[in-house]
C-alpha cells in the first residue's frame, strides 16, 4: 500500500511496499484490527470504518451482523475467511481460519529483531534449511508464501439489553523440523523451529449511550518461539537454543459512534504494548559458548477520528480522518560472553489527515478510493553498536509517510457483495488487484 519502497534494511520497523501486511507502526491498523477488501480499497484503519470485521476489534459487535466471508491475496497462498452462525436467545457463534496476524505484533517482531541483530556463533550447518547461524528471515515465522499468517479465531456474543458482550479466544502457529544423518561424515544433526500465539480478547458495545454507542475491547496474546539445533561430528558437537519467555501483549480500544443526521462521526482511542525477550544459549564446535539475550518492545498509541457524509442520497460517501499518534520500538541484543550491549530504539510521532470516497458508480458498481498522509511526522532513532552510537532525527524521509488505495465493489446478486482491493503500485500496473473476497450478508 506504498507508493515506493522503504529502505528496510536500515529500518527495520517498517512494511514492504505493496505488503498485505497489517502495519500499525506505520499508521494503517492496530494488531488485532484485520484489513478486509473494503476497508483496504478506503486507506482508512479498521477502528475508523462500520463493518463486519469490526467483531475481531471487538468481539461485542459480532451482534450486529451475520456474515459469511472468503478473501484471497494474490501472489501467495494467502486465503482467509470464515462465517457467524446465530443461535437461539440473542447468541452468536463465529469461526473464522487463517486470519492475517500483524506482522509488527510481538511474534512478528521476531523477524525484525533477529534481521537487526543477527545472531552469529560461529556455527556449521549439518541441516538443509539452516544456516548454523541465523537472521530473522530463515526464521520464518510469519511465513507468508508457505501458510496464511493464522490459524484459528473463535468468538462468542450475547446481547444483554443495551450491551452485546463478546469473547474472542485465537490460536496460530508454525512449526518447521529438519533432521539430517550423513554416513559419510558420521554427521548427525536436528534442527526444530516452533512458534505459538495464544490471544484473547474481551468487548463490550454499549447502544443508545447518548446519541450514539461506545465500544470498548481488550486484548492479549501470549507468543511464544523455540528454536533447538544441534549436530555430531567426527571432530565434535555444536548446539544452540533461542527460547522467548512468556510475556503476554495488551492491547485496549476505545471508540464513539455517533449519529449525525444522516453522517456519522466517529472517535477512537488505541493503545498496543509489548515486549517479547528471548535467551540464546548454546556451544560451537570449538566449545565457544554461546550466550546472548535479545528482546524486541513497542508502545504504539493513536487517537483520531473519521467523519462519514453522505451526499447525493447515498450514492456518495466521503470520510475524512484525522488523528496524532506516537510510536517507541526497542530491539536489544547482549552477548553475555563479550560483554558486548547492542539496541536500536525508534520514536516516530505523527499527525495523519486523509479522504476516502465511496461511490455508488453504477446500480451494482461501487468505486473505492482514499489518500492519507502524515502532513507532520518526526522519526528518531539510536543505534547503538560497540563502537558507535547513531543517533538520527528525520521528517518524511521514507513513503511509509503516504497511503493511496484503491477498491472496486460488486452486489452481483441480494445481500452477496464481491469486493476488489487495487495496490497502490497500480500506477506501476505490474499488479492490478492484489486482493478479492466474497461476503454474503445474512
Amino acid at each position: 500500500m506504498f507508493a515506493e519502497p522503504p529502505a528496510t534494511a536500515t529500518d527495520p520497523t517498517v512494511c514492504a511496499a505493496g505488503s498485505s501486511d497489517n502495519c500499525y507502526l506505520s499508521d494503517i491498523n492496530g494488531v488485532n484490527q484485520p484489513l478486509d477488501t473494503q476497508t483496504r480499497g478506503l486507506g482508512v484503519p479498521n477502528r475508523l470504518i462500520e463493518s463486519d470485521m469490526n467483531m475481531f476489534m471487538n468481539p461485542g459487535q459480532l451482534m450486529n451482523y451475520g456474515t459469511a466471508y472468503l478473501e484471497g491475496w494474490l501472489g501467495a497462498n494467502l486465503v482467509w475467511g470464515g462465517a457467524t452462525v446465530p443461535l437461539p436467545a440473542n447468541q452468536k457463534l463465529a469461526v473464522f481460519v487463517r486470519r492475517p496476524l500483524n506482522a509488527n505484533s510481538a511474534l512478528g517482531s521476531t523477524q525484525a529483531l533477529f534481521d537487526k541483530f543477527p545472531q552469529a556463533g560461529g556455527l556449521t550447518s549439518g541441516v538443509t534449511g539452516y544456516a548454523g547461524d541465523f537472521t530473522g528471515a530463515q526464521l520464518g515465522i510469519l511465513n507468508k508464501t508457505n501458510k496464511g499468517f493464522g490459524n484459528l479465531d473463535l468468538m462468542y456474543g450475547m446481547a444483554m439489553g443495551d450491551l452485546n458482550l463478546g469473547l474472542r479466544v485465537s490460536y496460530a502457529n508454525m512449526r518447521n523440523g529438519v533432521d539430517t544423518a550423513v554416513a559419510a561424515t558420521g554427521t548427525v544433526a536436528k534442527y526444530m523451529m516452533s512458534a505459538h500465539n495464544i490471544g484473547v480478547g474481551l468487548g463490550v458495545q454499549w447502544k443508545n449511550l447518548g446519541p450514539g454507542y461506545l465500544d470498548l475491547s481488550l486484548s492479549s496474546d501470549l507468543p511464544l518461539m523455540n528454536i533447538e539445533y544441534n549436530t555430531t561430528t567426527t571432530t565434535g558437537s555444536e548446539n544452540t537454543t533461542v527460547k522467548s519467555s512468556a510475556a503476554p501483549s495488551i492491547g485496549f480500544l476505545g471508540r464513539y459512534v455517533m449519529p449525525v443526521g444522516q453522517d456519522r462521526l466517529i472517535i477512537a482511542a488505541n493503545f498496543d504494548q509489548y515486549k517479547m525477550p528471548y535467551e540464546i544459549r548454546g556451544a560451537n564446535l570449538a566449545a565457544t559458548a554461546i550466550s546472548h539475550g535479545a528482546s524486541a518492545s513497542a508502545l504504539n498509541i493513536a487517537l483520531d477520528a473519521a467523519y462519514h457524509q453522505m451526499f447525493q442520497e447515498g450514492k456518495l460517501k466521503v470520510i475524512y480522518s484525522a488523528g496524532v499518534g506516537t510510536a517507541s520500538v526497542t530491539y536489544t541484543s547482549v552477548n553475555n560472553v563479550t560483554q558486548s550491549n547492542l539496541s536500536f530504539e525508534k520514536d516516530h510521532f505523527y499527525i495523519p489527515v486523509g479522504v476516502a470516497v465511496e461511490h455508488k458508480t453504477f446500480e451494482t458498481f461501487k468505486t473505492r478510493m482514499g489518500v492519507r498522509k502524515n502532513v507532520f511526522s518526526n522519526k528518531t532513532s539510536t543505534d547503538k553498536t560497540a563502537t558507535q552510537t547513531i543517533t538520527t532525527d528525520r521528517a518524511f524521509f521514507g513513503e511509509d509517510e503516504l497511503i493511496v488505495a484503491m477498491g472496486l465493489g460488486w452486489t452481483p446478486a441480494d445481500k452477496v457483495n464481491i469486493d476488489f482491493a487495487m495496490n497502490a503500485n497500480a500506477f506501476k500496473l505490474d499488479t492490478f488487484f492484489s486482493a478479492v473476497s466474497a461476503r454474503y450478508h445474512y
